[in-house]
């Protein structure tokens, strides 16, 4: 039964040579509009990353960062409405 499998599997008869076409299409738009919010959330990660290791948290830090958060947010939720 193994051995009918592999015979048939390997027929050439079932296999028909076909044009293979591949093209790859990239849509700029929505790549473009993903580099943007990384590097829009990358900002604020990096800054609060770098504040935790070297051991200089502050307060207004925090509140710097949370602001430019927000403001990156509002500014995302413009232009989708726009």
């Amino acid at each position: 039964m193994i051995q009918k499998l592999i015979i048939e599997s390997f027929r050439n008869d079932r296999y028909t040579p076909q044009q293979v076409k591949t093209s790859i299409s990239l849509n700029w738009t929505a790549l473009l509009f993903v580099l943007k919010n990384l590097i829009l959330l990358a900002i604020p990660i990096v800054a609060i990353t770098l504040s935790i290791f070297s051991d200089y948290l502050f307060l207004t830090e925090i509140l710097s960062a949370s602001l430019l958060i927000s403001l990156l947010v509002f500014i995302n939720i413009a232009s989708k409405a726009s």
